[in-house]
């Protein structure tokens, strides 16, 4: 199947019920206490929209504490968290989070798809909190919020990158499909390398989505350059060039320049402590 591009605007196919909505998938980066502050003042500079800070609170179920703050972006969600002391394990590897409707529902499917709780299901001043291990080692938080929750519409919506091999691919897509109910939107398996820095090679490239936002997983041989692999949430904009100054006006540093593959010009952006970031503006010729 050829590889599209969805249009900037264009709304994600999935049944409501299924989740709350692209706007909750949240993009988790786990700073140390004295980079908090001016992280999430670069990110703001980038992506605008409104801070919240909520103090340091204890985030797992073990002892620790992390300041929170919560990024409201028109592009995408972002939790930040800034702790004082070591971070527990498995804290940190999980890269995003999904909003759930039914935590017995989604225990259940866990389980039907035979992942690990890298941390089973807890408690805290957040509500329900888990992280599930997904074939090829990706980690994903679920979260159930206490009380309802209202975030900003969003302008254009953010994907979740991951990059796997040839043997992980297709279990983690058969896992991640009875997870979330969602669907492969295209799966181009000659798509251009380019995407990943390997220019004049193919690799497979999966877009798909569900009540819970849109996914790219990249199957690659892992010889892709730095920082391809490191980036896990790709950002669409209406001007990259425009971005890019933004950026690097903020002191944030283009990582990757500028480059067309597979519907897209995109670049890489690298954020104080380390954070890399995907952003991209869709091919004005890209099919919806």
């Amino acid at each position: 199947m050829a590889t599209t591009e969805p249009a900037p605007g264009a709304e994600p196919d999935y049944e409501p019920d299924e989740g709350h909505g692209p706007a909750y998938d949240s993009t988790h980066i786990y700073t140390t206490f004295a980079d908090m502050a001016p992280l999430t003042e670069q990110l703001q500079a980038v992506f605008g929209g409104e801070v919240k800070t909520y103090g340091e609170l204890n985030i797992c179920p073990q002892p620790s504490l992390s300041v929170v703050s919560v990024l409201l972006s028109p592009y995408g969600l972002l939790s930040l968290f800034g702790f004082s002391t070591p971070i527990p394990y498995p804290f940190g590897q999980d890269k995003h989070g999904y909003r759930i409707r039914r935590r017995d529902e989604m225990i259940g499917r866990a389980t039907e798809a035979g992942l690990d709780f890298a941390v089973a299901p807890f408690d805290d001043l957040g509500g329900l909190q888990s992280i599930v291990r997904l074939p090829g080692g990706s980690a994903l938080q679920f979260y159930e919020p206490p009380a309802e929750m209202g975030f900003p519409e969003l302008t254009h919506i953010p994907e979740a990158r991951i990059y796997l091999g040839p043997l992980t691919i297709d279990p983690f897509l058969a896992a991640f499909t009875t997870l979330t109910r969602g669907t492969v939107q295209t799966d181009d398996p000659v798509a251009d390398g380019a995407e990943v820095g390997m220019p004049d090679t193919t690799i497979r490239r999966v877009t798909y989505e569900s009540g819970y936002g849109r996914l790219l997983v990249l199957e690659t041989n892992g010889h892709q350059p730095y920082p391809y692999g490191w980036d896990f949430t790709g950002f669409v904009v209406d001007d990259l060039t425009a971005t890019l100054a933004t950026a690097t006006a903020a002191g944030a540093q283009v990582v990757a320049d500028p480059h067309t593959a597979n519907g897209r010009t995109s670049a890489m952006v690298q954020f104080l402590g380390g954070f890399v970031a995907e952003i991209h503006q869709v091919s004005a010729d890209a099919p919806a």
